[in-house]
């Protein structure tokens, strides 16, 4: 198998995770790795299998799969796909790269390369394959955001809600009474973490004296006691902890559509699952997105050391279709730190 250096540009996202590209920024990325490779795409999907072969796996004699193409790639004249299709055999420690730094409003600092490396600007498995021009449509997609602000409320409540037990009046005397502070301020700082990166609450009852279908489970439109400030795009949810949740949180936040100021009436994208019940979850807050992203926001390690790193938070990228994933891979320098 030969291997070439080749030095190439891309296109970067405007801002890391950002979808657009009006600004024009490149970077530049040396490929280290095979001069040929032969890649495995499927038939139904046009979507790439995840398997590659190189000269010295016989990439060009092995079978195809009937529901498959076999296609080959020059890395000297496509090095971009190449470094994507993860065939690289050498290449820096991404924390060795020139860094960003941003201070947050927590009083962390998070920490990414400067010039995100392409397998952070582009997602291999959100490209396309064309099998008219047996190629990749191109411009590439830029990478998506892993992780959004509804994922990051329901990691917090399911932490909450698994420590419930560090904290209250059913401790035994024996449990230290530094480690119930501990605790308590680690609990307080999850609640808060909308609020400290920007979110702004306002707090609201439902009019339980609304008529049906107003206030109803299965039904998307709820009557408050008053509506201003209340814009569209707000997140809504039930105050206090802990209570039975009415909103759809199962399948991301709940969200305002519409605003009808004159009769305090708003309509939600999601229908609520259960009907309040006064002095127990018909208080609300509504709160616009807090201005942090989402993915620069920290896993503090617990008084116990059972979460996040000490030293260092690493943010929770977490797979939505397992929120039981472990939270953050100490080898990535996509980082926030104390």
């Amino acid at each position: 198998m030969a291997l070439i250096r080749k030095t190439f540009t891309y296109t970067l996202a405007d801002d890391y995770l950002a979808q657009t590209r009006a600004l024009g920024k490149t970077a530049q990325w040396e490929f280290i790795g095979p001069d040929t490779i032969w890649i495995l795409i499927n038939k139904e999907t046009n979507k790439y299998t995840g398997r590659y072969f190189t000269e010295d796996q016989d990439g060009e004699h092995i079978p195809t799969p009937l529901d498959c193409y076999k296609v080959r790639i020059d890395c000297s004249s496509e090095p971009l796909l190449c470094s994507l299709l993860h065939t690289e055999v050498e290449k820096p420690d991404y924390a060795d790269l020139s860094q960003h730094e941003e201070l947050l409003p927590d009083g962390l600092t998070y920490k990414r390369p400067e010039n995100p490396p392409p397998d952070h600007t582009h997602s291999i498995t959100e490209m396309e394959f064309d099998p008219v021009s047996m190629s990749y449509l191109k411009p590439y997609p830029l990478i998506k955001p892993h992780v959004d602000w509804a994922g990051i409320r329901g990691w917090r409540n399911r932490i909450l809600s698994t420590t419930d037990d560090k904290e209250g009046d059913h401790l035994d005397d024996g449990f230290p009474d530094a480690l119930k502070t501990a605790w308590v301020d680690y609990r307080q700082h999850l609640r808060d973490i909308p609020q400290v990166h920007g979110a702004s609450n306002k707090h609201v009852y439902l009019d339980l004296t609304a008529q049906a279908p107003y206030n109803q489970a299965g039904n998307t439109f709820i009557k408050v006691s008053d509506t201003t400030n209340i814009q569209i795009g707000y997140d809504v949810g039930v105050k206090g902890w802990p209570v039975e949740d009415i909103f759809n949180v199962g399948d991301g936040h709940t969200q305002v559509v519409s605003v009808d100021h004159a009769n305090k009436i708003v309509e939600l994208d999601k229908p609520l699952v259960l009907t309040p019940i006064e002095n127990y979850n018909h208080e609300l807050s509504f709160s616009p997105c807090p201005e942090t992203h989402p993915w620069k926001i920290g896993a503090v390690t617990t008084p116990e050391g059972t979460q996040g790193v000490t030293g260092t938070n690493f943010h929770p990228d977490f797979d939505p279709t397992d929120p039981k994933k472990p939270l953050g891979d100490p080898t990535d320098p996509f980082t926030v730190a104390k």
